[in-house]
């Protein structure tokens, strides 16, 4: 069964991210609240072991035959088309959508595409994301 927490990112202030246990603490069972953007965790990690939430960013490996290879980067939303987490990816017109799915590794771990890696997120980590 997949865990459920979230963080949340502190809009106020701009520096401070929530940590599950810092939710639950100072905002109860109110998760909504007009100073905090909530990210629910994927129920996921990345191939570092990391965990990966909605909002996170994400880098990773593709082989194409025109282009060869390369990194792209795109968020971790929630896909009401697919009903889960997604991860769209855009390198200079190359389009991909991603389902995140999920494996278990030698220690029983849930663990993303093996070639995924969280390298931020959208709060703290905007410039990472290009238009």
């Amino acid at each position: 069964m997949r865990e459920i927490k979230f963080r949340a990112w502190d809009l106020d202030t701009q520096d401070r991210m929530y940590s599950w246990d810092e939710i639950k603490l100072h905002f109860n069972e109110h998760l909504e609240h007009e100073r905090v953007v909530t990210m629910q965790f994927t129920g996921l990690k990345d191939k570092n072991g990391k965990e990966i939430y909605e909002g996170d960013l994400i880098k990773k490996k593709f082989k194409d035959r025109e282009i060869g290879e390369f990194y792209a980067i795109g968020e971790v939303v929630y896909g009401y088309w697919y009903a889960g987490f997604t991860v769209p990816y855009n390198y200079h017109g190359y389009k991909k959508l991603e389902r995140l799915s999920n494996s278990f590794d030698k220690d029983g771990w849930v663990v993303a595409n093996r070639d995924m890696e969280v390298i931020g997120n959208i709060y703290e980590n905007p410039e990472l994301i290009k238009d």
